[in-house]
Formats: structure tokens, C-alpha cells, sequence
């Protein structure tokens, strides 16, 4: 029984345990984990303080204290990593505006990397909802105030419209300054550093 089958089982779990559901939702990440790592370095892992984050398509991610770490086999994960690490030790952590910062990678043999990024805060769901609906618009030019107004106007909820509008404008403006290529950009990779939202999957965006 590796790590993987033991995280079913609350009692044996190396890692933070998952409910059977939670594993369903995006199995391919978890699959290419549990074929990569070793349980040597999940009991290494297990006697970390973390929590988990979320699952996605190319590994896992749990909070560890301030920060974030992340399982992945995506080359472009560790590609992304690498460049923001040389470009932080210019001009520091929180030198790019529109990335998480990223503390250190490390790989674990033979197609894992173990990454170590800036903890920001999360979208709600209902700044999930906008941004969804804005982003697109904004990032294409077709955006237009009027037109985002009226279509909240059906919504109860508008507390954070203008915030998170204008945090959109502002993440679409430094990735076409910096020509970041949108990979993957949606909202559950992204989050609040202060009143900025910065991409925290390093697989969603593309550097020159």
C-alpha cells in the first residue's frame, strides 16, 4: 500500500488526508504523483505541518505556514519557477506584479519538482463569478464598464465590483507589459496579494 492508497485511510495517512471525492475531481495530477513519489519522501513530508490547498491536473498543493508548496510533473511549472527566481534575485520576491513569488525547487527523482511559492489569498466564490465573467472581456480589449454594470445589476451581491474590476485591469496590463502568454489563466489560479490578484499556478502563464 503506497502513500496514495493510505491517504484513503485517515488512520494511515502520510499526508493530509483527502476524502474519496476530492481525488475524483482531477485525477491525472494525482495519478502521476502517486507514480512518481517515493513513500521515503512522502514520510519525509508527513512530518511537515501541511494542508492541503487543492488537486490539480498536473499535482498537489498544501500550506506550509507562510508559504505554499507544490508536487507537479509540468516542465512549465519548473521552467516558470526558474525564471522567477532569477529574475527575484535582481530585484526580490514580490519584484514580478502579476506571479506569486517562488522561494526554492527542488527536484525529486525521477520526474517530480517540489516548489516552494508565496502564500496569497484565494478568490471567494462570488470573485470567482467575476472574474470569470471580466476577464475575458478585459484581456481582449472588449471590455466596457457600462456593460459590466448592467450585468451586475441582476446580482444581489455586488460588494468588491470596482476592487476586483479594477485588479483585473491591472493583471491584464502588466501581462501584456511583461508579453506573458495566457496558458491557462482562470480563477481558481489566481489570488489576492493585498488589493493585487497575482496568478499562483506557474503552469497558466507562458514567459518570453
Amino acid at each position: 500500500m503506497n502513500w496514495y492508497e493510505k491517504s484513503l485511510i485517515k488512520e494511515a495517512s502520510p499526508l493530509p488526508t483527502l476524502q474519496q471525492g476530492e481525488y475524483s475531481r482531477s485525477s491525472y495530477g494525482l495519478q502521476d504523483v502517486d507514480k512518481y513519489l517515493s513513500q521515503e519522501e512522502a514520510d519525509k513530508m508527513s512530518k511537515e505541518k501541511l494542508s492541503l490547498l487543492g488537486v490539480g491536473g498536473n499535482g498537489i498543493a498544501w500550506e506550509s505556514g507562510n508559504t505554499a508548496i507544490k508536487l507537479t510533473v509540468d516542465e512549465l511549472e519548473k521552467r516558470n519557477a526558474k525564471i522567477i527566481m532569477n529574475k527575484q534575485k535582481l530585484l526580490g520576491v514580490s519584484a514580478l506584479p502579476f506571479v506569486v513569488g517562488v522561494y526554492s525547487i527542488r527536484e525529486i527523482p525521477p520526474h517530480l519538482d517540489r516548489i516552494e511559492i508565496e502564500k496569497v489569498t484565494p478568490l471567494d466564490m462570488t470573485e470567482r463569478r467575476f472574474f470569470e465573467w471580466f476577464y475575458g472581456e478585459i484581456s481582449g480589449d472588449s471590455f466596457s464598464l457600462e456593460s459590466a454594470s448592467s450585468r451586475m445589476a441582476a446580482q444581489e451581491n455586488k460588494n468588491g465590483f470596482e476592487k476586483i474590476i479594477f485588479a483585473i485591469k491591472k493583471l491584464c496590463n502588466c501581462l501584456k507589459e511583461y508579453n506573458i502568454d495566457d496558458v491557462d489563466i482562470f480563477s481558481p489560479n489566481v489570488g489576492w496579494r493585498g488589493n493585487d490578484l497575482v496568478i499562483l499556478d506557474l503552469g497558466a502563464i507562458d514567459f518570453p
